[in-house]
């Protein structure tokens, strides 16, 4: 039996000019200093659970202030967000007069949770990690908004410079989905918290026979420019079984007359329990403007001789055996032929009925 999970990590780059994405880069924990909390100091939690810019009003934390403290005794200027312990750059509007009053706002860049600094729970290796995308345990940042100390960090206001018109922007489309578990590799050693490439993966493919197995996606990436320019596509998979493992992968792609066709556009093959991920550029376009969709197809034969793995195609070997009855003084007893291909081991012929 062949077990391939696939975490459908589309890492794709889309958009107008698409440039391969910058991966993610986790941070052990060892790293992270508790000493931004200053326990005499007040502290309001802010939580972010999607990308974004932020602006907050000054009037919707008023009922989150300590006790006893109103908006009139926090001076704006000393106002600070931090977020894993590092202050983020916010812009205060409307507290130039030096008071802060409930129209003012806090206008911050705010991220979702992920796991990028989670490697402790891997024993700090980034390569057991199934994906640092999203969080194990929750999709919320919390940002601590504190005042009453030193100036906090503000955005700089900078004039705009003589540059060329922008006619074309880097994207990035990244398609994830956490939809099933798996428990990671059954021979792990050590004691981390989780073992090699345990977590949430999209899609599992099982094989018990020959016939291959498919799934298709659609990849939003019709935003491009209509030009020869790649765009670069990453996938990874991972095998969850010690067999081989065989995945293409074929996009539905323009063609001269203006149809749509499936074609191949990378494929990989592995054996053991192991991760790949699959790497492949496309012309933009020969993209469809409705979206790239992708068939992805797990095989379990067909593999190269490099990997020594048991061609499942074959014709199998039997040994089978037939028999015919005759009569003999009287009495119905069996003759037993037998026939076996030359793998079989013989076998003594069965004894006749008494």
């Amino acid at each position: 039996m062949v077990d391939l999970r696939i975490t459908l990590w589309w890492a794709v780059v889309g958009g107008l000019l698409l440039l391969a994405p910058v991966g993610a880069v986790g941070q052990v924990s060892n790293s992270f200093d508790p000493g931004w909390y200053d326990p005499g100091a007040p502290h309001l939690q802010i939580g972010v659970t999607t990308d974004g810019v932020y602006r907050v009003p000054a009037g919707a934390l008023e009922g989150a202030l300590p006790d006893g403290t109103t908006l009139a005794d926090i001076s704006p200027g000393t106002i600070r967000l931090l977020e894993n312990g590092e202050e983020v750059p916010i812009q205060v509007e409307g507290a130039a007069d030096g008071t802060f009053d409930p129209s003012d706002t806090i206008t911050f860049v705010g991220h979702r949770n992920r796991g990028t600094d989670e490697l402790w729970a891997y024993d700090g290796d980034a390569a057991a990690q199934s994906s640092a995308y999203r969080s194990l345990y929750s999709d919320t940042t919390h940002y601590w908004m504190t005042w009453g100390g030193k100036e906090g960090r503000r955005y700089a206001e900078v004039s705009p410079g003589a540059s060329p018109t922008t006619t074309a922007l880097r994207d990035t489309a990244r398609i994830e989905r956490d939809e099933t578990y798996y428990f990671g590799r059954p021979s792990s050693t050590g004691n981390p918290l989780y073992t090699e490439s345990e977590g949430y993966y999209w899609r599992q493919f099982r094989h018990n026979d020959t016939s291959p197995r498919s799934a298709t996606y659609t990849l939003p990436v019709g935003r491009r420019a209509d030009t020869g320019a790649s765009l670069d596509l990453r996938l990874r998979v991972d095998g969850a079984s010690s067999s081989c493992h065989r995945v293409e992968v074929e996009g539905r792609l323009r063609q001269p007359g203006g149809s749509r066709a499936f074609e191949s556009i990378a494929t990989v093959e592995w054996k053991n329990l192991a991760r790949r991920t699959i790497e492949a550029s496309v012309a933009q376009d020969r993209i469809p403007d409705e979206g790239l969709e992708l068939r992805l197809t797990s095989y379990n034969d067909g593999f190269s001789g490099d990997l020594n793995c048991p061609d499942r195609r074959a014709p199998p070997t039997s040994c089978c055996s037939t028999g015919r009855r005759r009569r003999t003084r009287g009495r119905s007893r069996p003759e037993r032929t037998t026939m076996r291909s030359a793998s079989c081991p013989p076998r003594p012929m069965p004894r006749p009925w008494p």
